[in-house]
C-alpha cells in the first residue's frame, strides 16, 4: 500500500483513511441542552430534589403548615446528602490524583472564580486591540519577538568528548503496539484531529502501518507536516491582562507525532544510560529521579555542612520564559550536544543521513519554530535541557 511513496504521502493516506472511518462509524453524542448535573449527583440526590419541589408546590397551592414543615425537612435532608456526596467525590478525586491528575485539577479549576477569556490587549503603540484577530496578531508578534536566532557558535561543546555512536533506531510493530496500549485516553487531539481513544481502540489494526510510517520518517529524516503544526493557546500567568508579556504560549501537537518522539526518546535515553553520559546531578527527565530526589540530595549536603560547622550560602535562580525564549532554550547548542553524544547516524546506514536530521527537520521547518523555544508536547530535546 505504501510502496514507492514518501513519508508525507504515507501519512496523508493513513490519516485520510483513519478520519474517514472515524466520521463514518464512530458514534456521536449530542450535548445536553438542559442544566448540567454535577458529577457527584446520583439518583438519590435527584429523588430528594423532586420530593422537595413537590412539597414546596403543595405548600404554595394549599398553604398548609404541615406541607411547609415537609418542605423544610426535605430541604435539610437534601443539603445534608449533597454535602456528603460532594465530600465523597472530592475524596475519590484526591485518592486517584496519581492515576488521573487531570480530573482532579479540572475539578479544582471549576471551583475557582476567575476570567478565562483573553482580555483586550495593548500593542506597542498603545492601541487597545479588541477584535480576536487583532489580539492573536499582537500575541503572535510578542511570542516571536522573544525568539532570537543564534549565530554560528562553532565548537560550542568542546567539553563534551566524542563517544560511541547511536547508529540505528529499530522501530518494530510490537513497540508501536505497546505505546498505543498505554496511550492516555483523556488527552485532546492535535491539529490532525486524530483522537487518542481511536488510536487505542484500533491499535491492533494500525500498529503495523504506523511502524512503517515511523521507519520511513526516521530513515528519510523527514517529518510529516501535521506533526510540525501545533494549536498554540495563550495562558495568562500574572500581572495585567492587557500586557502580552503576561501570557505564556502552550502548544497542542499531534498525538501520533508524540508516539514517534517517544520511540526516539527511548532509544536516545538507553544510549546515554548505556555509556554513562547522564550526570549524577541530573534529576529532571531521568527514570527514578525527580524534584523530590533533587531536594533530598540538596538537604543532605546542607545538613552535612552544618553538622561540620561550615557555613552554607544558597542562591536561588529562575529563568524567565525558559520555555518561550530561544535564548534560554538554544536549539543550536542542543543539536550540537546531540551530535557530541554520538547520536549522529540514526537514519538508514545505506542513505548516510545525519542522525540529527530528524530533530533538525522537526525544529527548523515546523511552524512552532518561530513561536516558542520548545513545543510543550515535544519529548525529545527537552531531555537535553539542563
Amino acid at each position: 500500500m505504501f510502496s514507492g511513496k514518501s513519508t508525507e504521502e504515507m501519512w496523508q493516506m493513513f490519516r485520510g483513511y483513519l478520519c474517514g472511518v472515524l466520521h463514518r462509524y464512530a458514534p456521536r453524542r449530542q450535548g445536553s441542552y438542559g442544566k448540567i448535573q454535577e458529577p457527584w449527583c446520583t439518583k438519590a440526590e435527584i429523588n430528594l430534589v423532586k420530593k422537595k419541589r413537590k412539597a414546596y408546590k403543595r405548600f404554595r397551592e394549599l398553604g398548609n403548615v404541615r406541607d411547609l414543615e415537609d418542605y423544610k425537612a426535605n430541604r435539610k435532608e437534601l443539603k445534608k446528602e449533597i454535602r456528603r456526596a460532594r465530600r465523597g467525590r472530592e475524596k475519590a478525586l484526591a485518592g486517584r490524583i496519581k492515576e488521573n491528575p487531570k480530573a482532579f485539577y479540572q475539578y479544582v479549576k471549576s471551583k475557582r472564580i476567575r476570567c478565562e477569556r483573553i482580555e483586550p490587549i495593548k500593542c506597542d503603540s498603545g492601541k487597545v486591540c479588541m477584535e480576536p484577530e487583532e489580539i492573536a496578531e499582537v500575541l503572535n508578534e510578542y511570542f516571536t519577538s522573544v525568539f532570537t536566532m543564534e549565530k554560528d557558535l562553532g565548537n560550542c561543546c568542546n567539553d563534551l568528548q566524542q563517544t560511541e555512536k547511536l547508529e540505528h533506531v529499530d522501530i518494530k510493530k510490537g513497540d508501536v503496539l505497546e505505546l498505543l496500549e498505554s496511550i492516555k485516553l483523556n488527552k485532546s487531539p492535535g491539529p490532525d484531529e486524530i483522537y487518542p481513544r481511536l488510536l487505542c481502540e484500533a491499535r491492533e489494526e494500525i500498529a503495523e502501518p504506523l511502524a512503517m510510517i515511523f521507519a520511513s520518517s526516521m530513515g528519510m529524516g523527514e517529518v510529516p507536516e501535521d506533526w510540525r503544526v501545533a494549536d498554540v493557546v495563550p495562558l495568562f500567568k500574572k500581572g495585567n491582562r492587557d500586557s502580552p508579556g503576561n501570557y505564556r504560549p502552550v502548544s497542542l501537537t499531534s498525538v501520533v507525532g508524540k508516539l514517534m518522539e517517544k520511540i526516539l526518546r527511548g532509544s536516545i535515553y538507553e544510549h546515554l544510560e548505556r555509556y554513562n553520559m547522564i550526570r549524577n546531578s541530573q534529576h529532571g527527565f531521568v527514570k527514578g529521579r525527580s524534584c523530590l530526589t533533587s531536594l533530598i540530595e540538596f538537604f543532605e549536603d546542607v545538613t552535612k555542612h552544618i553538622d561540620e560547622g561550615r557555613a552554607v550560602d544558597v542562591v536561588y535562580m529562575d529563568f524567565s520564559k525558559a520555555f518561550d525564549n530561544f535564548d534560554k532554550v538554544p536549539h543550536t547548542r542542543h543539536i550540537e550536544k546531540v551530535r557530541r553524544h554520538g547520536i549522529q547516524e540514526l537514519a538508514c546506514p545505506q542513505k548516510a543521513k545525519s542522525g540529527c536530521r530528524w530533530v533538525i527537520f522537526c525544529l527548523e521547518v515546523g511552524d512552532q519554530w518561530c513561536a516558542s523555544g520548545i513545543c510543550s508536547g515535544t519529548l525529545t530535546l527537552r531531555d537535553f535541557y539542563k
